[in-house]
């Protein structure tokens, strides 16, 4: 079957969306940005510094509210008492939840940090939901991929904390901001032991781009779909919750090769969590 043509104000839109300081980019970016936060690691002791921890995306199932991450965050955060959680970028990330109050389930430890699976729901206390809510939105898990009866363009956008960016202003203050990359929309992707992956060519140290992914772990991968209305020719989007990033692999020329677990991967878990309510 013969591919729907792109009408020639959708392509337009396409290079407005894609040109760089876009203020269309910025809004799809801003619809999926309340969705995530950052981790920060709190020391155990007054001689230390708190510094970043990863990245999550708010998310609720079966009325219970989580953070979706990797396994490997949740290991590294595991040390600390208590964990700092972003709700605001570059303010003082003073929000903090006892780490004992987390409740995890997620698939068992990998064999190497690349393999997965290395994915994680983590259990929010609901003492703690108040003051997220205030800030920020839960993105319901199971929503069916949406689907557009009209050609549509498709804009995958990543969201992480790289810790190159964040700030100490005090000993005892870090300052961490979400950024926003158009990932690569030709993931190669594979399946191993039912957990699905992609394989990500993103670019680095160059038009905005971070210098490492190191922080992005966690982070969304979310596809934005753009369309007209085939009425109004108002611009229309919707979203929908693609994949988790986990690990970044060493440089190669412009690109560092970023991969992911993907929704059926998301879907597992989900299925876990839901089993171990029943």
């Amino acid at each position: 079957m013969a591919e729907m043509r792109v009408p020639e104000e959708l392509k337009r839109l396409r290079a407005e969306i894609l040109r760089k300081g876009s203020g269309l980019l910025l809004e799809l970016i801003n619809s999926v940005r309340h969705y995530a936060v950052a981790f920060v690691a709190i020391p155990n002791t007054q001689t230390e510094s708190p510094w970043p921890c990863g990245s999550a995306t708010l998310v609720t199932v079966n009325g219970g509210h989580y953070f979706l991450t990797a396994a490997h965050v949740w290991t590294k955060l595991q040390k600390f008492k208590y964990i700092g959680v972003t709700l605001v970028d570059n303010i003082d990330q003073r929000f903090a939840i006892e780490t004992k109050h987390l409740i995890a389930t997620g698939p068992t430890k990998p064999a190497k940090k690349e393999e997965g699976p290395d994915i994680i729901l983590l259990r929010i206390p609901d003492a703690k939901l108040g003051e997220i809510k205030a800030r920020k939105s839960f993105f319901p898990l199971g929503v069916k991929k949406p689907k557009v009866s009209v050609v549509a363009i498709e804009i995958p956008i990543l969201l992480g904390a790289p810790g190159e960016l964040a700030t100490l202003p005090t000993p005892t203050t870090l300052d961490m901001v979400i950024q926003a990359i158009i990932a690569n929309s030709t993931p190669r992707k594979f399946t191993k032991r039912t957990y699905d992956y992609m394989d990500g060519n993103e670019f680095f140290g160059a038009y905005g781009f971070p210098k490492s992914y190191g922080g992005f772990s966690g982070g969304g991968l979310w596809h934005v779909y753009v369309y007209l209305d085939p009425k109004t020719r108002e611009r229309k989007e919707r979203r929908h919750l693609a994949g988790m990033a986990f690990y970044e692999f060493k440089q190669k020329r412009k690109y560092r090769v970023i991969r992911y677990h993907g929704a059926k991967s998301i879907s597992l878990v989900r299925k876990m969590l839901l089993k171990e309510k029943d």
